[in-house]
């Protein structure tokens, strides 16, 4: 997505990036997906939640319900 497009985007939903892994939840994702997207991209672009950690969580290594 390009810049313009996101900054724009992520204005429509003043909500916070998740604190911490505990936040993630599937009941949280299927009330306001939306908003549940904001949250998690606010959260992986903190330091140390970079692309290592999206990895392991794919990999099944972090995260897990």
């Amino acid at each position: 997505m390009e810049s313009v497009l996101r900054k724009k985007v992520l204005s429509q939903f003043p909500c916070e990036a998740f604190e911490g892994d505990w936040q993630m939840a599937t009941t949280i994702y299927m009330f306001d997906c939306m908003g549940f997207g904001v949250r998690a991209y606010r959260h992986f672009l903190k330091l140390g939640n970079g692309r290592d950690y999206l990895q392991a969580i794919l990999n099944g290594k972090a995260l897990s319900e």
